[in-house]
């Protein structure tokens, strides 16, 4: 018995030493990757970097890199990094080039954000290929307060998708579906799902083409939305009937049409 013992804590005492040793070559992959390509990166690209290595700083709350270039290889030095800031609660990808593959990558990563509360993928020319991955990730963002997906092309398929999953986002207070291929059927189906969100504050549907049905089933779906502050419906073929018929049937609402 004493033998076994004295084996086993041999064993225990090699695996930590092994976990020592790997720490210190996985800073070291970043430092490398960092001092090798600083030089070409952006500026809060860099920042992230040298919060990490040189201030050992990881509590830090907003990424925003709107408007950057991470197609492609230019993503290699985000998905490197942002891993490690894992109290991230607000992160902005807004017209970033991601495209398909961008969206998978983010979304390989999005399980370290357990705190996020606010996301932007809006503008990347997103479609089918990228959403079903996405969406297969909205259960690990329950905390998720703000999603924003406008002017990606991912039509009635990614809405349904996107809808199909918002059970599992109860703290969504803001949703932008703007300029994204959604018709009749895509309103149809969210304005089903949307009932579930009680803390939806804010819903932006613009540059879509909605018939006068679909947006009656709206209608009657926003009667549950006791939170609801704001809704955005500018040229999507709404006629001044079912306008009117909204703003005075909802009061505390703030209707944009035009």
């Amino acid at each position: 018995m004493g033998c076994i013992n004295a084996k086993r804590m041999v064993r225990t005492i090699q695996i930590k030493e092994e976990i020592i040793e790997e720490l210190p070559q996985e800073l070291d992959k970043v430092h490398i990757f960092y001092e090798e390509n600083k030089a070409n990166l952006p500026t809060r690209v860099k920042k992230l970097y040298t919060l990490y290595i040189s201030q050992k700083v990881f509590e830090t709350t907003e990424v925003d890199l709107k408007f950057l270039n991470l197609a492609g290889k230019f993503f290699q030095p985000i998905g490197l990094i942002l891993p490690y800031f894992t109290h991230v609660t607000i992160l902005n990808l807004w017209k970033t080039k991601l495209g398909d593959q961008g969206c998978i990558a983010v979304c390989m990563i999005l399980g370290k954000f357990i705190q996020l509360t606010s996301l932007s993928l809006a503008d990347n020319k997103i479609t089918i290929e990228g959403i079903t991955v996405f969406a297969s990730k909205l259960p690990e963002l329950s905390n998720l307060e703000i999603l924003e997906l406008h002017v990606n092309p991912i039509n009635d398929d990614g809405v349904t998708l996107i809808s199909n999953k918002l059970f599992f986002l109860p703290n969504l207070k803001v949703l932008h579906l703007d300029e994204c291929g959604m018709t009749s059927l895509g309103l149809e189906k969210l304005s089903n799902d949307i009932q579930k969100i009680v803390k939806l504050e804010r819903i932006s549907l613009n540059y879509n083409k909605y018939d006068e049905a679909s947006v009656k089933l709206l209608q009657n779906s926003l009667k549950s939305l006791k939170a609801l502050k704001r809704v955005s419906l500018k040229q999507t073929e709404v006629s001044e009937e079912i306008q009117e018929i909204l703003v005075k049937d909802f009061p505390q609402v703030l209707f944009a049409f035009a």
